[in-house]
Parts: C-alpha cells; structure tokens; sequence
C-alpha cells in the first residue's frame, strides 16, 4: 500500500512541476466563484416564453463553457490550433445549445397533470418527458459522430481502454 500511495505522490509531484500554473489555476477559481456567486446570489429571472427561457439557459451554459476553453487558452503554451477547428465552433455553440434546450422541454406535462387522476399521469409524464430529454441529447452526438468521426473511432463511449481496472474504480 505504500508504494502505491509513494508511486502516487511522485506522479502527483512530477505533474506539479511540468503542468501546474498558479496564474491559471487563480484564474479558474476566480471564474467559478463568481459564476457560482452569481447563481445564487443573483435572483433567478423569470422567462415569459420558451424562447426567453431557452435564451438565459443557453447563456447560463454558455458562458462557463466559452470561459472555459478561453482561459485555457490564454494560459496555455501550445498555438491556438483548437481556435482555428471549425469542429472547436460548431461544438462551442451547439453543446450549450442543447443542454439548455433539454432543460426547457416539457413534453405535454401540462396536458397530462389536468386529467383525472393526475398521480398516475405525472408518473407518466415524468418517464415519457426523461426519454425525450435523453434523446435530444443522444441523438445530435450520434450524428455528430456519424459526420465527422465513425471512420475513425466507434461511437463515442462505446470503446473500451484495454486497462479494466479504471471502469473497476468508476464502479
């Protein structure tokens, strides 16, 4: 166990040294304090739409999203070769765009919980309105993956390392 633990704190100590930037890290952090302070602290807008609900959650994903990628590379040593990938744009604005349409569908939850015998049709509801959500979510990454990568690698997540022992460990 101890060697394990030794073997651990090397790697951790070697990955300090070459990796660590104490600039990006206070960067990020001042970034997720504010983004945080800011959902919580700053009262929740009511939307009148679906289409003024779906704007503000776009926004709410987005803009961690983008900060994200941009503080990486503002810190980062490399050449903005991810900025010039035309997939990097595509995946910036559509990633936030279908997470924040996913939280605003309500698949008929209206129709279903003004019939009699509501409780039952919630529960019907809940299921049916979770298999869309899923699928708005599925669907584009599968023809994301059908586009641009299924000759070179299988469907994203369907692949296994040769090492099972980290699948072991997520379990």
């Amino acid at each position: 166990m101890t060697a394990a633990i030794q073997a651990l704190r090397s790697y951790l100590q070697s990955y300090y040294d070459t990796v660590f930037q104490r600039s990006y890290f206070i960067s990020v952090l001042a970034m997720m304090t504010i983004l945080i302070t800011a959902n919580y602290a700053i009262p929740s807008l009511q939307a009148e739409n679906f289409w003024h609900s779906l704007l503000l959650d776009y926004l709410r994903y987005g803009i961690p999203f983008a900060l994200a990628y941009l503080l990486q590379q503002i810190h980062s040593n490399s050449n903005m070769r991810l900025i010039r990938e035309p997939w990097f744009w595509t995946l910036l604005v559509l990633a936030p765009a279908l997470f924040a349409l996913r939280v605003n569908i309500e698949f008929n939850q209206s129709d279903f919980t003004t019939m009699a015998g509501s409780r039952h049709f919630k529960l019907i509801s809940c299921l049916i309105s979770y298999a869309v959500k899923i699928l708005v979510l599925v669907v584009p990454v599968m023809l994301l993956w059908w586009v641009k990568d299924r000759r070179q690698m299988k469907l994203y997540g369907f692949q296994s390392q040769d090492n099972w022992r980290l699948y072991a460990l997520l379990l």
